[in-house]
Order: structure tokens, then C-alpha cells, then sequence
């Protein structure tokens, strides 16, 4: 870990558009902080996390290219509605606009540690989606702290209510939350002065 206090709050990784001037185009840049994240387990884990979510969130099954293969079937049922994609949310409410920009990111919710003697167990390590409504100002996607999307929230809400379930459906959401656990380790150890080598 960085001591760069731009780097403290943990590993961060985004899928932004390829042109800041043309948020809507057809390209995508993989955006890691630190740099040195770039390349390792960790960021291929957070990859294939973040792009599958993206799926979720479009209803569709897509290979690593973003070809669409096919239609996004899934077994998690959490509430009498179960699983709707965002997609799907937008079309069954008028309320909403097809035209809007959200953006969705996982993010470890709680992680608990405790010590017992010599071991560090946790007693909570559970992880959320957040959503928030972008728009274009000036060619760039920013961040629509005005508008209220409760579409997006329930999306995002119904996701970490079931992150369990979603994680048993697709493995690289628990290999997701495991690496968030050793990130939190590493932020208690160095916490509490123990010396990382």
C-alpha cells in the first residue's frame, strides 16, 4: 500500500470512458488507483467483478470484447419481484428516462475485525452496491447530486441486500468481498503499527 493520502482509502477501480469528451462513445479505459494496482490479482478480480455487475445491471450476458451473447437469466429471488435488471426497472416505471447516466460500483460495506490472541477474526465482512446519477457538462460525465434516482437506489439496494445470493450465483463477487478482506487487514495492521514487510 501507497502512503499517498490520495491512496488511503483503499484500491479503487473504474471503467470511464476511452474520451472524457465523448462519455457516450463506444470505447471504455480501465482506471486503477494506485497504478501499481494495474496488472495484479487483485485488479484482475475487481475487473471481472465490476463488468459482470455491469451486466446485471444491463440484463444481458456479454464476453470481454462487450459482445453480447445473450440474456441475463438469474436465480436470486430476495424479494416477491426477485431479480430485475436495471433496464428492466427503467422500463416498468415512467417515471425514469432510457436517456439517463447512472454509474454502479461494489464497495466493501462493513468489514469487522477483532483480535483473539494472535488471530484477527472477522465478524462482519459484507459489501454493497451504490449508484449515483452522472451528466454531461461541458463533453465530461459528472456526478448529479440533484437528482433523486430511486430507480438506481432500488437496483443498487436490492443488489446488496442479496449480495450473498448474487455471490453464490457468481463466484467472482465472493473472490471480490475475500479481496476486500485482506485489504481491510492490511488497514488494521497498519492501524495498529504492525509492521508489513
Amino acid at each position: 500500500y501507497s502512503s499517498n493520502p490520495e491512496e488511503q482509502e483503499g484500491p479503487y477501480f473504474s471503467l470511464d470512458p476511452a474520451d472524457p469528451m465523448n462519455p457516450r462513445g463506444e470505447y471504455l479505459a480501465l482506471v486503477c488507483r494506485p497504478e501499481s494496482l494495474a496488472g495484479t490479482h487483485l485488479f484482475d478480480v475487481m475487473f471481472k467483478a465490476d463488468w459482470l455487475l455491469k451486466q446485471y445491471a444491463f440484463g444481458v450476458i456479454a464476453d470481454e470484447n462487450g459482445n453480447i451473447l445473450g440474456k441475463r437469466i438469474s436465480s436470486v429471488h430476495g424479494d416477491k419481484n426477485g431479480y430485475r435488471s436495471h433496464l428492466q426497472l427503467i422500463q416498468e416505471n415512467l417515471t425514469s428516462t432510457p436517456e439517463m447516466n447512472t454509474r454502479f460500483w461494489l464497495l466493501p460495506y462493513e468489514m469487522k475485525l477483532e483480535q483473539v490472541g494472535d488471530t484477527l477474526i472477522f465478524t462482519n465482512a459484507s459489501m454493497k452496491v451504490e449508484s449515483r446519477r452522472m451528466k454531461v457538462v461541458s463533453g465530461h460525465l459528472v456526478d448529479d447530486e440533484n437528482q433523486d434516482d430511486r430507480i438506481s437506489q432500488y437496483f443498487a439496494g436490492f443488489f446488496t441486500e442479496n449480495y450473498d445470493a448474487f455471490a453464490m450465483e457468481s463466484p467472482i463477487f465472493e473472490e471480490l468481498r475475500e479481496a476486500a478482506k485482506v485489504v481491510a487487514i492490511v488497514k488494521w495492521l497498519k492501524k495498529n503499527g504492525v509492521g508489513i514487510n
